[in-house]
């Protein structure tokens, strides 16, 4: 279990139990002691405890995925593993299917840690770093080389391949779990992370979609130039 909400909830207590007992204070120097400032005491505590707990039971019935606010989509394309793979692992690839473009890789030998570059279209540039490396399963990247952003699983199914997409987000406060727990609309948007994903993976299905089954050419490594154009579809 995450050590983040423990953590919290004994603030939030202490925080709580101090507001109760100043408040108590006051009210016994301006009025005298009295049963008004015990209640005050009370009404602390148990509020306090009751956030506490609702925070606690909420991040206890969380998965690992919702704790790092990582979505994931699984799709079924037309292609064997090795051509899905082809594809997927050339960044000089990433346009068909993600919003950037970015330069093929400039490392004959690719392992984690090997660098690259993504570029926005106002051409800004961003580093970017092999995290995981299994071909022909496995391709995670990110702007750190020990935590990715973008993870894609292949997974070979006879003539076809099951492809994974998770896409890890900034983590969430607690507060902004909580509030879109209580208004689940209230996160919804056309940039909320899984719109995001889902757009992804959609435009990853018709990249190889095409490239499989219509025969569209697509760039294999070192040979962006060679590669028939192909224009990603708008959000």
């Amino acid at each position: 279990m995450n050590t983040a909400p423990s953590q919290l909830v004994a603030k939030l207590n202490a925080s709580f139990a101090a507001l109760a007992a100043i408040l108590a204070f006051w009210k016994s120097i301006n009025n005298g002691a009295g049963d008004v400032d015990v209640f005050l005491l009370l009404v602390g505590l148990v509020f306090g405890g009751t956030v506490s707990w609702a925070i606690s039971h909420h991040f206890a019935s969380q998965s690992n995925e919702e704790r790092n606010n990582e979505v994931t989509f699984l799709v079924r394309v037309p292609c064997k593993i090795e051509t899905a793979w082809e594809f997927i692992s050339n960044p000089g690839n990433f346009h068909n299917f993600l919003h950037n473009r970015s330069e093929r890789f400039q490392h004959e030998i690719i392992r984690p840690g090997v660098p690259f570059k993504t570029y926005t279209n106002q051409s800004v540039a961003y580093d970017q770093f092999v995290v995981d490396w299994d071909p022909p399963h496995r391709f995670a990247w990110g702007h750190l080389p020990d935590r990715w952003s973008y993870k894609l699983d292949l997974n070979e199914r006879g003539a076809e391949t099951d492809i994974t997409l998770t896409r890890a987000f900034r983590k969430l406060s607690w507060y902004e779990v909580i509030w879109f727990k209580i208004i689940p609309s209230a996160g919804i948007n056309a940039d909320s992370p899984p719109n995001l994903t889902e757009g992804t993976i959609a435009r990853l299905k018709k990249s190889l979609h095409e490239i499989c089954v219509s025969e569209t050419g697509f760039a294999p490594h070192g040979k962006e130039d060679e590669a028939k154009p192909y224009s990603a579809p708008q959000d």
